[in-house]
């Protein structure tokens, strides 16, 4: 989200990038899609400090508008397109 690349984010902050499950998991398991918790195409790759941690903790969500075309493809395969929008709400234009 923030652009940084792994060692960017290294040398900023300590800490390295991890994956970001758009769709989250516990939304996957409620439904009974458990053969998905892990589908690649619903990662996004983000820094742990900001972002990832910015993210969960609701302080600055990752926008709609920044997501991969796989996640979008992922969410919208499975009809959880509105899942994915609660959890990266679209920026105002």
């Amino acid at each position: 989200m923030c652009g940084r690349s792994e060692q960017e984010a290294w040398d900023a902050t300590g800490y390295g990038v991890e994956a970001h499950h758009a769709v989250p998991q516990q939304v996957l398991r409620r439904i009974g899609f458990e053969a998905y918790l892990w589908d690649s195409r619903n990662a996004v790759c983000l820094c742990v400090e900001p972002c990832h941690r910015r993210h969960t903790s609701r302080l600055a969500r990752v926008p709609f508008e920044r997501l991969p075309g796989r996640v979008l493809e992922f969410a919208g395969e499975l009809g959880l397109t509105d899942a994915l929008l609660r959890e990266h709400p679209a920026v105002a234009a």
